[in-house]
This record gives C-alpha cells, structure tokens and sequence, in this order.
C-alpha cells in the first residue's frame, strides 16, 4: 500500500554510549532481530526490589577547570538514611581511539528523499551538538558581532567528528540545519538563524516603564511621596492582566525547549544541547511585585497582593515538566546568554523616584537567567553568562568535558524531592562538584515492532594488496510495525513522527558508524483504517571487514515517547563469499 516519508532531520556519526552488549554475544552467526537486548543485572540478585538511580554530574578543580579522570572509588553517595552503593560512574566523553585498532565500517542509509548519507570509522568519539538561537529574546544590538563569534566557535572549537544541527527560535521553533559534519554549512546556519526577525515586542525598559505608569494609575489621591497607598481591586486588575499578557510567551519558549528535547531523545549517544537564549521568565509576578513595590513601598498591600494574585498559572509546572523530561531523556540542556543588565533606574522617565530597596529592572532581568540556570543544573548541563559568545560557548564545552553519569542504589525508594536532596562528594581535595536530581530509569509499558531484514551479502574485492582485507557488503532493511506506533488521523492522512537510530558496533561494544533519523511517515486514511498496513522500510547498506558485528536499529515515537529496539548478529568470514551475479 502506498505510504509516504517526510526527513524532518538526519544525522550520522560514529558514537558509544550505553551500549551494554555483551563480549560473547557477537560469537554467534546471524540471529533474527526482533529480539531486544537484556539490562545488565547486578550478580547477586534477592527478592526485593532493587532500583538503579541514574544522575548527571560536573566536576571541576579549585580553577573551574573540567577534571575527567574522577573514578567511582571517589565518590560518596550519601541519602537520608546512609551512604548508598556506587555502582557505576561513566564519562560522557571517552578518549580517542586510533583508527588503526578499529575495524573499517561503512554505512549507507537510504534517506527517504532520496539521497545517500555514509558514516565511516573514525577515531574519534563524535557528538551531536545541537545550537539553538533564540532570535526572539536575545538583545537587538550586536547581533552580526554575535552571529560571527558563534560561528568562529563551531568552526574552531567542534571537531571534525561532531555533527551539528542549527535551530532558531522567533516565536517557534525552526530547522536552519539537520545534524551534519560540514562546519562551513553549520556556520553558515547559525548566521542564517541570527537573520531571523523576532516578533515586533516592547525591550526590557519601556515593558518595565509601562508596567510602573499603569501601578501609578492605581494610587490613592492624598498619597505623599513618603506615604502611599493604592487600590488593591485596581492592583490585582493590573498584576492579572500583566500576567495574562505575558505568560504565552513564557508557555511557548519552554515548549520549544521541549521540542528540542524531542528531536535528540532518540539518539543512543553523547547529544549536548546549546541555546544562545536570554530565557523568559516562567513567572512574570515577581516582576509585577518588585514594581508594586517600586510605587507604594515594601508595605502589607505587597504581601496581600502576593498571596491574593499568587504565581503566574502553571508556572513552576513548566519548569518542572521541561527537567523532568530533560532527566528521563537524558538531554542536558545548557544555555549561554549574551546580554547585559539594563540600569535598573528609570526616575529620568518619572516625576519621581522609585522607592528605596525596589529593582524593578533587576528582577525582570534576572528572572529568566535564574530560570534558565535552574533548567541547566537540574538537567545537568550549564549555564553561563558572556557578553563574548565565542568565550562563553569555548567554556560551557570546556565545563561539559567533566561530565559523568553516576550509578547508585538508594538505601531505600526515594521520591523524586527526596532524591534532589541526596548529596555527592568526593575524595579527592579541590573537586567541586555540580549535579542534577536522580532518576529512576523506567521503561516504558508498549513496545515498537520490528525487525531488520538482511538481504543478500557478497564480497568487495579490493583494488591494490594496499587497500585492507576482502570486504562483505550487506544490503537491510530495517522494517517498522506501523501498528505499534501511535498515529494521529487527519482529514485525508494518518501520521506519525519517529525517530531511527541504526549503530553497527564491534565486539567491544563500540559504535563504529551509525545514522540518525527523524521522519513523519503517513498513510492515507483509508489504508489506515483498514488495517492493511505494509511495514515502515527504511533501507541500508553495510560494508563490513571480516569479524564480529551487532547491527542495532532504535525506534522512538517523538510524541508518545515508546520505543523499541532490534538488532542482528553479524559474522563476517575472513572470505566473504562473491556476488554470484559478478563474473
């Protein structure tokens, strides 16, 4: 039946993280890939339930300097009860590896618009970088002085392994580039993003001035410059109405930070996530109170008024739902914020000045970086403030080379607010150590179908003696169960968005090549309905040298979050067998 495949964005690169696959599952031949690889389990295992937390962290020396030799035997875990058991500590990023000691791989993926992606062997552990460029909060001046500083960083500072993916911010979220290996293209995007308008909108002060002169209109008459009083129906009015105008911009910018997390949660590997953002202020009332404050002095009408109107609706469950998400994907989220604090004084403007002790300026700016820091220590990433992006993108990279994820076993099952109060030291003297709240991995309850299906191998005979051993090329494909996807029905169309990740690893567990995908994938309603659904086809080839091979396929549904993961066992023989069709 007729279906339809739409690359939203794809990236290869050869990456390793997580992969758990044993030593002695490659001795085998091909087995069929339906089945999904086992968890590690722990040697000695009773009854009781045993739950694994998993929490990011960031070392660094007395200098700030990122530390990456720290070992498990350094750490101490401490919970309300004791200190609990270490199991693991893994860095995020790994040495490099000669290319010389690896065997050369090739992978081809078919990209469904028609066009052919490779990844190859490298020695290097690449990452997935993500920029985001906030166009819509980031200051108006110096924006070509920070387009070319951020482009400087990913030509010099990301390595060539690195592939890159640009997005831009105005309002809504956009693809400037999907994750590629070309620095001039992704360069080249990020000066594309900076070009992007932002929605027409009032800068800090006049937002700020306005806000002041519409409280003034809130005054008693009678009050004195000393003493003032004001109508508290008319304030609330007023903090309602502030709230009410601003909140959609704060719901939309974390729900494309959101969306950002979606696109990378896919990925079985290192993704670091940059956004160039001055943030939003998840809770505009705590600019309304400080410019209450501004007018009629810190008095009872402020604390009346604070208990009356509360935090703006849904706030602090913006933040929480975006880290919590952020933790159960394992996406870090760090942020680099460009812009400077205005004078908070705007008595030049008023016929009078504000009252003592009130930074009205001060606290609309802070806001969105207290949040924005919020955001980057509870996911585990960083937040830094530089009026030079170049720096501040060259040391948030630096900080992120200190990263870990650590292992442990609670003394008991902890709740989420008990597990952001464990507490995590080292041994060793001057590490300083910075750290997300814990998890639990969970699993998710339905599973995507699927399979990879081999097609028929046959030997490439090399050119010269000097070009390597016999190599065996192997057509696949790897074959989806749309049933197992959730698909929303349209008018004409039923779709779903999804993400693939294909890895080809050696015995050793390290990732040699692999690609990344993320397609929408529709059928026409009436093939929907009817259940006579052919399988999603994604296809490949592989080039293999003689020996070991696990050829992986992940599958993530981007809005529902299931998942699913298949594989096969690859043997290559140290002769492949020819192409019976080549004379």
């Amino acid at each position: 039946m007729r279906t339809r495949l739409r690359v939203i964005c794809f990236a290869s690169a050869m990456l390793a993280f997580f992969a758990t696959l044993p030593s002695d599952g490659l001795a085998q031949t091909s087995t069929d890939g339906a089945e999904k690889q086992g968890a590690v389990k722990t040697a000695h295992v009773d009854e009781v339930e045993v739950r694994l937390v998993e929490q990011k962290l960031l070392a660094r020396d007395r200098k700030g300097r990122s530390v990456t030799d720290l070992t498990a035997e350094e750490l101490r875990v401490r919970d309300r009860i004791g200190n609990a058991r270490v199991a693991y500590l893994t860095p995020l990023w790994r040495e490099s590896v000669g290319v010389d000691s690896l065997p050369d791989v090739l992978l081809q993926m078919d990209v469904p618009d028609g066009t052919a992606e490779f990844s190859r062997t490298t020695g290097k552990e690449p990452r997935y970088v993500v920029i985001l460029v906030d166009v819509e909060n980031d200051p108006q001046l110096g924006t070509n002085k920070a387009a070319m500083e951020a482009s400087r960083f990913v030509a010099t500072q990301l390595d060539d392994s690195d592939r890159v993916s640009v997005l831009s911010y105005d309002g809504k979220l956009h693809e400037e580039l999907p994750f590629s290996q070309d620095k001039a293209a992704a360069a080249q995007a990020v000066m594309n993003a900076y070009a992007r308008p932002p929605r027409p909108h009032l800068d800090l002060r006049a937002r700020i001035r306005n806000l002041i002169s519409t409280i003034e209109e809130c005054r008693r008459d009678g009050s004195s410059s000393f003493v003032r009083d004001a109508n508290m129906r008319c304030l609330r009015d007023v903090s309602i109405d502030y709230i009410d105008e601003h909140r959609p911009d704060a719901e939309d910018f974390f729900d494309a930070l959101q969306g950002v997390v979606r696109v990378v949660a896919g990925l079985r590997g290192q993704k670091i996530v940059l956004a160039l953002s001055h943030g939003v202020a998840s809770d505009p009332m705590r600019e309304v109170l400080e410019s209450v404050k501004a007018v009629v002095g810190p008095t009872d009408q402020v604390s009346w008024l604070a208990s009356s109107v509360g935090p703006a609706e849904g706030a602090e469950f913006r933040l929480t739902t975006l880290f919590d998400f952020a933790i159960q994907q394992r996406v870090s989220l760090s942020f680099v914020d460009r812009s400077t604090a205005p004078m908070d004084s705007i008595s030049a403007s008023q016929s009078r000045a504000n009252m003592p002790a009130a930074w009205p300026m001060k606290v609309a700016f802070s806001a969105p970086q207290d949040d924005l820091e919020k955001v980057a220590r509870m996911t585990g990433g960083v937040f830094t403030a530089s009026t030079n992006l170049y720096s501040g993108l060259s040391d948030t990279l630096e900080t992120l080379a200190g990263a870990y994820v650590l292992g442990y076993y609670p003394n008991e099952l902890l709740r989420p607010a008990e597990l952001a109060k464990v507490k995590i030291r080292s041994s060793r003297p001057g590490i300083r150590l910075t750290y997300q709240r814990g998890f639990y991995p969970r699993e998710t309850g339905k599973k995507i179908g699927g399979a990879i299906a081999l097609g028929a191998s046959h030997r490439v005979d090399k050119a010269t003696p000097e070009d390597g051993p016999r190599r065996m090329r192997l057509p696949f494909e790897v074959q989806i169960d749309p049933r197992t996807l959730r698909y929303e029905e349209g008018s004409e169309e039923a779709s779903g968005t999804f993400s693939l990740h294909v890895r080809v690893q050696n015995a050793a567990g390290r990732t040699l090549a692999d690609s990344y995908h993320v397609i929408t994938h529709a059928y026409p309603l009436d093939v929907w309905k009817s259940g006579e659904m052919a399988p999603v086809i994604v296809p490949g080839t592989v080039e293999l040298t003689p020996g070991s091979f696990r050829l992986s396929a992940y599958v993530r549904s981007v809005r529902e979050g299931l998942e699913g993961e298949f594989f096969r066992m690859l043997q290559v023989p140290a002769d492949p067998p020819a192409d019976p069709g080549e004379s």
